[in-house]
Formats: C-alpha cells, sequence, structure tokens
C-alpha cells in the first residue's frame, strides 16, 4: 500500500526497503496527486484528526531505526484497531 511507504509504522512487516522503496515512491506519490491522495489529505491543517496522525508520524519518523521504542498499544490507537489495549 502507498500509504506505508510514504507514511511507514515501525515494526511494519510490509515495509518495502532500500532503493526498491525510493523507485515505487517517485512513481506513484507525486506532488500533482498530493492533492487528492487521502493518506495526504486527512494530514492536512484543520482535518479533524490531522493533528493527531502527525503526531504519529513524527512518532514513528524518530523511531525508524528504532522500532522497538514504538510499543504495540501506540500502534494499535493510530490504526485505530480494537487490540483491548486502549
Amino acid at each position: 500500500m502507498l500509504e506505508n511507504q510514504v507514511f511507514p509504522i515501525p515494526r511494519d512487516s510490509l515495509q518495502i526497503g532500500g532503493n526498491q522503496k525510493e523507485r515505487h515512491y517517485e512513481l506513484m506519490d507525486k506532488d500533482e496527486y498530493r492533492d487528492i491522495s487521502l493518506h495526504h489529505l486527512i494530514r492536512k491543517e484543520k482535518k479533524k484528526f490531522s493533528n493527531r496522525i502527525r503526531e504519529f508520524d513524527r512518532l514513528f519518523e524518530a523511531n525508524r531505526n528504532t522500532p522497538e521504542n514504538v510499543t504495540d498499544e501506540e500502534v494499535c490507537v493510530y490504526l485505530c484497531t480494537d487490540c483491548h489495549l486502549v
């Protein structure tokens, strides 16, 4: 899924590594599509949950090389799943 490549979740087994990720991102996530791509639209200012989503983006980016620092609970909250941890 493109969103997982642009906004990866730590410990996500579906992450694409290395140059393949960069190449796919360049092909699929050009600036011309940002105004119609849902994964960008929901992060725009003044959208209902954009601040919270961007907080998670910062957390995940800060822990890209140390994914063990992101808890299962944080991932569940981000994904809004019923994991009985929240």
